[in-house]
């Protein structure tokens, strides 16, 4: 080649195609590593920190839907966490793009579907005007991400879910007995299939699956309450008892337990046990003397032990110096203490 200024052009052109080659190839390194920082953030709950490092990621490679799928999250996350509903609106339009972007990339995936119904249900609130369309896009994404995988009985869980929010109740158990046929252990599915059997007036059916849950999980979430509620609606005081006795053993700090054992005690006239546990309520939760005031008295009245309830109004009274009646109460309760001395 006689012609220098050819020959240095090729020379030039061929080096470019190099340079271009090698930072090419060294893109998905870049992208991992900007990944695997993002995730890390994400992991350790450091959303907004994450979210540059997840971006940068997608930027460099974006064929790639596990980090697509990794900023949706984290859009997601964020926009939950924020309390200004402008800014949520954002955020949550920014992750529906991005999940939209993962299904145009892998159009069979069901988690993709399943990812994106579970934003747009969230959306259904945050963007009350198109409430109705983000209603109708959940159900058909729930729908489709159920037919790429019918198997599966998670999605199946989210088409129940989604029917039995809505009300129709038919729908939301035929997919709810769905689940439990492909995973009898699933036992979401069973307390929420419970649930609606109870609203349907059809106890039996309700501690069936109520039942089968505690064989296999009896600590499961409000369980043991449930049981006890439907036994009591039957009048199954005696069945229901250690049902309620057993969800204060696993949730002692959830202060509706405390007030309808306190008030079962109460009402098949265990008044000493009825008078303990409202004391372990005032204790806890003093904010609830006020609305239980009236039922420990009597409680501790039956017993005839006025000396607590005596102790009980003069804190009560000071605590809530407004409360005239209680004053009297007091006062009431004085002049008894006094004859019996």
């Amino acid at each position: 080649m006689k012609n220098p200024v050819i020959k240095w052009s090729l020379i030039i052109i061929t080096w470019a195609l190099v340079a271009v080659g090698i930072w090419q190839s060294s893109l998905p390194y870049y992208a991992e590593r900007n990944y695997r920082e993002g995730f890390n953030l994400s992991a350790s709950q450091l959303t907004i920190e994450a979210i540059p490092y997840l971006e940068r990621s997608v930027e460099l490679a974006p064929w790639e839907t596990q980090y697509l799928t990794e900023l949706g999250k984290a859009y997601e996350d964020y926009a939950n966490a924020l309390p200004d509903l402008s800014q949520k609106q954002t955020y949550f339009k920014k992750a529906e793009e991005i999940y939209v972007r993962t299904i145009e990339l892998d159009p069979k995936n069901p988690w993709f579907y399943s990812r994106y119904g579970s934003l747009t249900r969230q959306m259904v609130s945050v963007f009350p005007a198109q409430g109705e369309h983000y209603l109708t896009l959940t159900n058909s994404l729930y729908r489709e991400a159920a037919e790429y995988d019918p198997k599966n009985p998670l999605f199946q869980l989210n088409l129940a879910y989604y029917y039995h929010q809505l009300g129709e109740f038919e729908n939301a158990k035929k997919y709810y007995l769905m689940c439990i046929d492909m995973d009898p252990g699933m036992s979401i599915a069973r307390f929420n299939l419970a649930n609606i059997y109870y609203m349907e007036r059809l106890p039996e059916k309700s501690l069936e699956q109520y039942l089968e849950i505690h064989k296999r999980e009896p600590q499961f979430k409000n369980l043991s309450l449930a049981i006890a509620l439907v036994y009591s609606n039957q009048n199954k005081y005696a069945d229901a008892l250690p049902y309620l006795e057993e969800s204060r053993q696993y949730d002692p700090n959830n202060i509706e337990i405390l007030k309808n054992l306190a008030s079962f005690y109460f009402y098949i006239q265990a008044y000493d046990k009825a008078a303990a546990t409202y004391e372990e309520l005032f204790r806890r939760f003093p904010s609830a003397q006020q609305t239980s005031k009236e039922p420990y008295l009597q409680a501790v009245l039956k017993i005839g032990a006025i000396d607590r309830a005596l102790f009980f109004l003069t804190q009560y009274t000071q605590l809530f110096p407004e409360d005239g009646y209680a004053k009297s109460q007091l006062q009431s309760i004085k002049d008894i203490h006094s004859k019996n001395q």
